[in-house]
């Protein structure tokens, strides 16, 4: 009977890698997954400047995305979620 050679016991190895690195999310998917969740509208003006569309309190209001506003809001949004801050990086991968 013929054991596994070394190169398939790392090569099974490494397959399990990939595939926990693909089940992990980053701290960026998970706030656009969040954004998408709470019916959040992106998009550009005519001047292209990134802005998004919140629902507030039964309302909707228009945030510019690189403001300090929508980062905390995106933070807040991952808290909830994670319990967790949400780190610079990440807001800057968004």
């Amino acid at each position: 009977m013929m054991e596994d050679a070394p190169d398939d016991d790392a090569t099974e190895a490494v397959e399990e890698v990939k595939e926990e690195k693909e089940k992990r999310r980053t701290q960026a998917q998970i706030v656009l997954e969040l954004v998408k969740r709470e019916k959040v509208t992106l998009f550009h003006d005519e001047l292209k400047a990134p802005h998004a569309l919140i629902p507030v309190n039964g309302h909707v209001e228009v945030w510019e995305i690189e403001g300090k506003r929508f980062q905390q809001y995106l933070s807040y949004l991952y808290y909830e979620e994670t319990e967790s801050a949400l780190s610079q990086d990440a807001i800057g991968d968004i």
